[in-house]
C-alpha cells in the first residue's frame, strides 16, 4: 500500500522490487536493449526516440493551428531534462511577465 502522500509507483519500485528483479537490471541489458530500439525504430546517428514523438506533434500541431509544419523547429528543442521537469514550462516567444 502506498504510503500517505505518495504515489503508489513510489513504494512499488522501492527496495523489495530492487531486491527481486534488480540482478536483471545490467549494463549489458541496457546496451543489448538500446540496441534493438534504435535498430527497430531505424533511428540514425545522433537522433533520439523523441525525435519520432516530434515529428508526429509538430506535423499534428501545423495542422490544428494552421502553420506551415517550417514554421516549427524540425527537431525538438527541449533536452529530456527539461521536459521531465515537472515545473518546467517553455515560455518560447513570452517575457517572464507574460
Amino acid at each position: 500500500m502506498a504510503s500517505q502522500g505518495s504515489a503508489w509507483y513510489v513504494d512499488f519500485f522501492r527496495s523489495d522490487y530492487l531486491n527481486v528483479y534488480g540482478h536483471m537490471f545490467t549494463d549489458e541489458r541496457a546496451e543489448k536493449e538500446s540496441a534493438f530500439v534504435a535498430s527497430a525504430l531505424d533511428l540514425q546517428p545522433g537522433a533520439s526516440v523523441l525525435d519520432l514523438c516530434y515529428a508526429s506533434a509538430r506535423a499534428q500541431t501545423a495542422v490544428e493551428t494552421n502553420l506551415a509544419e517550417r514554421a516549427f523547429p524540425e527537431r525538438c528543442p527541449f533536452s529530456i531534462e527539461e521536459m521531465l521537469d515537472l515545473g518546467w514550462l517553455p515560455l518560447i516567444g513570452l517575457d517572464k511577465d507574460g
